[in-house]
């Protein structure tokens, strides 16, 4: 087939101003074209303009998968490093205290044991991994994301890696990786969703050592890994519609270029036919004056067809870019806001976030299928309703109002402070409102508990004193003025070091301040001094106050003063353990001691001797001269016993005449005869009694440890079995339960 035209010359502008063919100056055979020259010639036009947009749609798509994988990688990580710091804190602290889960897991060995609060609570420790668990559990829930720790060495099951997560811990053991990110496509036929599997390894730090004692674990080991799996079908729809919509552009594209190429060429070829069909000079030279001239002007005009293609194609991809990125940014500011929000149009729920589903306790799907108005608590929606009629009748009403919102139990009442827009450029009959709703039922919980706590401050009848991470009083209360004697003001900014009375050593406050290093509190007695000079006993309790962003911490001092207390329990004590006759110990009181002085034998390595002593006759000089006269000579023994020991030893009386010695630290042997002949000779002399002069002797009998018991019950024993031995050598003598060994 071929085609064939009239021959053309090229004639003169006609009165439109566009270009028309020469006229025809005289008869002759047209050349013959083949027709699949020039079907090839547009094929191959079109093809290459084909070629060039899949070109572009190509890298768009590449370019698109790359920012899926940057945003997911950032996602990922993201969760990681707080799993990191978490675990990380955890750790740092020795674990977490919380109340017992439902189904209790069981406890490590270098789990701290559980605590019991002072209202009988129960609180268990959380360490690093148990804790991972728990966060993952409640993620998996709440948002779909799932995390996984695993390693090469899993401690149990539960923690064995799949298959991919296996490659990815032997590629971070290689150095091969540092991290990974995969996208998992959605199976439908399985019911499986697009999620992106990323995938770290987690080091050994210092603060992981104590977990892992008996593993063996090194700082800067490989302790395994957490894979976290995030939903990736949101992310994976936003590329397909990009993806679609780059394709349309391509594809619409292509089809202007080629068909102006297609017309182009056409145009050309009419041109070029009119050309070959001129057999004069003249005929060509007009011919090809016309063919250029067609060329320019279709030049010209395909180029300002494409240049402002591509400007309508540049003006809608970047208004599309910014639209997305200001949605992003609105969307990113609305989700992660401490306040709720809602757009209603008739109280028909438009939009809600996400926080306004935690202080409701319904879920998006529900909120958006019921009416805004059954969010609030049933007294409070007509007061709503009656505003919100006044607002679109056009009347002034409150912007800004409290009222209650009734949570999905149905019990459940959360305080909330509300601020309502109309939106602007709603222009509907019934307009959109956006209604900001902020949860303040905490804060007003705060609020009360300030006041009450002021009060107590203010009013109990325990002096308190606030200092500063300087040890400086930063506040005081009326009861610190009447225990101290010092108004606020000449305390405020000083140290509480003025209070000091010098009573106790410096080793004393070290301890004191080590154990609020180590606990956080301390209380016991102090011995302080009031602005008069006067001495006073308070029974302190301290509580550190916790560091934070911005808070230097400090301490928290009450004190109750004691001092008449003490004194009663003191008067008291001593009547509980000292004989009233004699004024020395009485039997508890010794028991006590025996029991102290044989355990810092057992622990040192020291010997003392256990002495028995009764009085020879005594009952004689009762029956004589008296009752009066012999708690006389009861005092008077005493006094001259206690004369015969060192500071150290213990003189006791258990009883009618019967007496106790203990002597500490026997550095001899033959000690213990000298103290027996010491206080025999003691109570030969006579007594000068006011009922007239008296004479006892003394029956003592001595044991010593250890060789003669290493128990108080065996001393006590040997103790009796030597006192008989005396009273039975005819008494005023000293028996011994062993003979006495001279110390080594």
């Amino acid at each position: 087939m071929t085609l064939t035209r009239p021959h053309a010359r090229v004639g003169p502008s006609s009165s439109d101003g566009s270009l028309s063919p020469p006229p025809p100056e005289g008869q002759h055979r047209e050349p013959e074209i083949p027709a699949w020259g020039y079907r090839w010639i547009i094929g191959v036009v079109y093809c290459v303009v084909g070629l060039v947009a899949l070109g572009v749609f190509v890298s768009e798509r590449a370019r698109l998968d790359d920012t899926l994988t940057a945003v997911a990688t950032d996602r990922a990580r993201t969760v990681f490093q707080i799993l990191d710091v978490t675990r990380e804190w955890n750790a740092v602290h020795g674990g977490v205290y919380v109340a017992p889960a439902p189904v209790p897991e069981t406890a490590a060995p270098t789990d701290p044991p559980p605590a019991v609060l002072p209202d009988g609570r129960r609180l268990e420790a959380l360490n690093p991994a148990r804790m991972t668990r728990e966060l993952a559990a409640l993620a998996a829930r709440r948002e779909g994301i799932v995390f996984h720790m695993t390693s090469l060495a899993p401690l149990g099951p539960e923690n064995a890696p799949d298959p991919w997560e296996r490659e990815s811990l032997e590629r971070f053991a290689s150095g091969a990786a540092r991290e990974r990110l995969a996208l998992i496509p959605a199976d439908r036929a399985k019911g499986q969703r697009a999620v992106h599997r990323y995938m770290a390894p987690l080091t050994a730090r210092e603060s992981c050592v104590g977990c892992h004692a008996g593993s063996g674990v090194q700082v800067g080991e490989h302790l395994g890994g957490i894979s976290i799996t995030l939903p990736a079908d949101a992310l994976v729809a936003s590329r397909d519609e990009q993806l679609a919509h780059a394709a349309f552009i391509c594809l619409v594209g292509a089809l202007v270029v080629g068909v102006l190429a297609h017309v182009t060429l056409a145009q050309g070829r009419r041109v070029m036919m009119a050309w070959q069909e001129r057999r004069t000079m003249g005929d060509l030279q007009r011919a090809h004056r016309f063919q250029e001239a067609v060329i320019e002007a279709r030049t010209r005009q395909l180029s300002n067809v494409n240049g402002a293609l591509l400007d309508e194609i540049s003006k809608v991809q970047a208004a599309r870019r910014a639209l997305e990125e200001s949605e992003a940014r609105t969307r990113a500011v609305v989700e992660s806001s401490q306040d709720g929000f809602l757009m209603v149009q008739g109280w028909r729920v438009l939009f809600a976030n996400r926080r306004l589903s935690e202080i409701t306790g319904y879920s998006h799907r529900e909120i958006m299928a019921m009416s805004a108005l059954t969010l609030f608590a049933p007294e409070d929606r007509d007061r709503i309703q009656e505003i919100n009629a006044r607002r679109l009748k056009g009347e002034v009403v409150p912007t800004h109002y409290r009222a209650s919102v009734l949570r999905r139990d149905g019990v459940t009442r959360r305080v909330v402070e509300m601020d309502v827009v109309v939106h602007p450029g709603s222009g509907r009959d019934v307009p959109q409102v956006v209604i900001s709703v902020k949860d303040v039922t905490d804060a007003l919980a705060a609020e009360r508990s300030l006041r009450i706590a002021q009060a107590v401050f203010d009013h109990t009848a325990e002096g308190i004193m606030v200092l500063d991470a300087q040890d400086r009083i930063v506040r005081v209360n009326s009861a610190f003025s009447v225990i101290t004697g010092y108004a606020p003001e000449e305390v405020i900014g000083r140290s509480p070091e003025l209070l000091r009375s010098g009573h106790h050593p410096p080793a004393f406050f070290e301890q004191m301040h080590a154990a609020l290093r180590a606990r956080g509190r301390w209380e016991g007695e102090v011995w302080n001094r009031r602005k008069d000079g006067e001495m006073y006993v308070e029974w302190l309790h301290l509580t550190a106050l916790p560091e934070g962003e911005g808070e230097p911490g400090g301490l928290v001092a009450s004190f109750s003063d004691i001092t008449r207390r003490k004194a009663a329990e003191d008067v008291i004590l001593h009547q509980a353990t000292y004989d009233a006759l004699t004024d020395l110990p009485n039997r508890r009181l010794f028991d006590d001691r025996l029991d102290v002085t044989l355990a810092t034998a057992l622990r040192h390595d020291r010997r003392f001797a256990l002495m028995y002593v009764d009085l020879d006759h005594f009952k004689a000089v009762n029956d004589t001269l008296g009752h009066a006269a012999g708690d006389m000579l009861l005092a008077e023994a005493a006094r001259r016993m206690v004369g015969c020991v060192r500071s150290a030893d213990t003189v006791a009386r258990l009883g009618g005449d019967e007496f106790a010695i203990i002597l500490n630290d026997l550095d001899r042997g033959n000690r213990v005869e000298e103290v027996a002949q010491r206080v025999r000779r003691a109570l030969e002399h006579p007594f000068a009694l006011t009922e007239g002069p008296a004479l006892v002797s003394a029956s003592i009998g001595a044991a010593v440890h250890p060789q003669d018991g290493l128990t108080a019950a065996d001393l006590r024993r040997a103790a009796d079995r030597a006192l008989y031995a005396a009273k039975a050598a005819g008494r005023n003598t000293a028996c011994y339960a062993s003979p006495i060994q001279p110390e080594v």
